[in-house]
């Protein structure tokens, strides 16, 4: 009993650094967290990946980031956590965040991943693409519309949040955007102009004022711009830098695809000019790379089976091979093998 009174005491008399030095020591880290320490293992521990910890744990008010993700390196596990990160750790208002993906399938994926991280507070962040948040902006409503009459209505928005002609713009756009305060972006390498334009306006960029921008949180990799058809460009990616004076952040490790595989692709990337993520070569994450050479048959990505015969060395030396004459085989891997395709 005494020890219990002698706690209550010290609870109403000692500071809160001094009460928790002697009643709790070593968990002050724990303590100062705005969570449970389930909560925090679930979220930043299990990551597992200290560089994914990093970017998830970022605690800088009014910042943005870009991170600059390889191929099966866990892109949209990152955007994911950092969310849950800001609703569980940081204490923001889910009402407040703004995430555009690239299409409705990756938005109900980012859907699906999150609530199990926040659990009900997953319902009330703002999860869409660009294109159907423009049609809420501006009250619009498309059937099987075209593809221009979907421009058209993202650029009605900018104009919209932008407020062209208006004596105060910044009204307007602060009651379109509903009070969000944070703007995260997947798939940053696919958007095009008019997308562009539209985050830049959520986002108030531009705005003079910092207290009415939003902190933008853009993942990406310009390596991987396949939309280049419907007018995606990986100029984009590569202003978010320069526009937003955000320091890029690079995730390496590849948790999908083989050794063989990463290798080969490497080889083919290497020689695209004016890439961001030169120098940051895509490896075999660390928990498959440790495995000993009698396990790595084992290694549940290989065993897909799957050989990447695009192999660079095999054209060099033979100008009148295109890349067309290559293609993907179940059975020869040109990594391993050491010869060149037939």
């Amino acid at each position: 009993m005494s020890k219990a009174l002698r706690l209550s005491e010290d609870y109403f008399v000692l500071d809160r650094e001094a009460f928790a030095k002697r009643w709790l020591p070593g968990r002050g880290p724990e303590i100062r967290r705005q969570t449970t320490g389930t909560s925090w293992k679930t979220i930043v521990e299990g990551l597992g990946n200290p560089v994914q910890q990093k970017i998830v744990t970022d605690d800088r008010e009014a910042t943005n980031v870009l991170v600059l993700a390889g191929p099966g390196s866990g892109k949209t596990r990152v955007l994911v956590h950092r969310i849950a990160y800001l609703i569980r750790v940081k204490r923001e208002d889910p009402r407040g965040i703004l995430v555009l993906s690239y299409n409705r399938h990756a938005a109900a994926e980012i859907r699906h991943r999150l609530r199990p991280l926040v659990g009900e507070a997953a319902g009330h962040v703002t999860v869409s693409t660009c294109h159907a948040l423009a049609m809420r902006l501006v009250g619009a409503s498309f059937a099987g519309g075209a593809a221009q009459d979907f421009d058209r209505v993202v650029l009605q928005a900018v104009s919209l949040l932008n407020g062209e002609g208006l004596t105060r713009p910044e009204a307007q756009r602060d009651t379109l955007i509903q009070g969000y305060r944070w703007i995260l972006v997947e798939e940053y390498q696919d958007i095009g102009p008019e997308e562009y334009a539209l985050i830049a306006a959520v986002a108030g960029g531009s705005l003079e004022d910092p207290d009415l921008r939003l902190s933008l949180f853009a993942v990406g990799d310009d390596d991987q711009n396949i939309y280049g058809f419907a007018g995606a460009s990986v100029q984009f990616i590569r202003a978010v830098e320069a526009d937003y004076k955000a320091k890029p952040e690079f995730l390496i490790e590849n948790y999908r695809s083989t050794a063989a595989i990463i290798q080969a692709a490497t080889e083919v990337i290497t020689e695209a000019p004016d890439r961001m993520t030169a120098g940051h070569d895509i490896r075999i994450d660390a928990a498959r790379a440790k495995l000993p050479a009698e396990l790595a048959a084992f290694d549940p990505v290989a065993r897909a089976g799957c050989r990447c015969c695009m192999w660079r060395r095999a054209i060099r030396p033979r100008p009148w091979r295109r890349w067309t004459n290559f293609c993907v085989s179940p059975g020869w891997c040109p990594i391993s093998a050491g010869t060149a395709p037939p």
